[in-house]
């Protein structure tokens, strides 16, 4: 009996790449946030949506990312998911059934940098397939949610496709010295 050797790797499960790439992409959010441009492919789209004091940022490829981020309000910001907090995932696939890349929705409570008090937020990240180097995040969108009346529910619901996953802590927790970058 011969012994057949492989090496190929299994594709990992959709919500195992979602919970993995969600906290390092909030770790390094809050730590390094000079940083972020990383996550992103060259081409990639970022939004940014504050209903409640008008702030609307919007870019399109890296470069331009690069100029928005350095004004936007969520860097260093710290991100917890253990009170009315969502992370669902969807695997995308083409119509020849090979999976394109994963959908992330994240719904969850941010605390900006130098503050005290948390604001709900709704994120929704695409992630591209990039055969077997992994994942490679090219539409970010960003939105705070308005405050939500007592007694009605503070996450949609989701899609019956989807994979639904509340982490049972905080998924970066504050920082006792902030880092800066080099």
């Amino acid at each position: 009996m011969s012994k057949s050797t492989s090496t190929t790797k299994a594709t990992p499960a959709p919500d195992t790449v979602g919970v993995s790439f969600v906290k390092q992409y909030y770790h390094v959010m809050q730590t390094l946030p000079d940083l972020m441009y990383k996550f992103y492919k060259k081409y990639a789209n970022w939004t940014y949506e504050d209903a409640s004091n008008g702030t609307n940022l919007k870019a399109k490829g890296i470069d331009d990312f690069l100029k928005k981020w350095k004004s936007c309000p969520t860097r260093g910001a710290t991100t917890d998911f253990s009170r009315n907090g969502h992370l669902m995932f969807q695997e995308i696939n083409s119509s020849d059934n090979v999976s394109r890349g994963i959908f992330i929705m994240v719904h969850g409570e941010m605390t900006m940098d130098g503050q005290s008090s948390s604001r709900m937020f709704q994120q929704s990240f695409l992630l591209e397939k990039e055969g077997d180097k992994g994942y490679s995040l090219t539409n970010d969108c960003f939105r705070f949610l308005p405050p939500v009346a007592s007694g009605t529910a503070a996450a949609p619901a989701a899609a019956a496709t989807t994979t639904a996953v509340a982490p049972k802590k905080s998924v970066v927790s504050k920082p006792t010295k902030k880092k800066t970058s080099p």
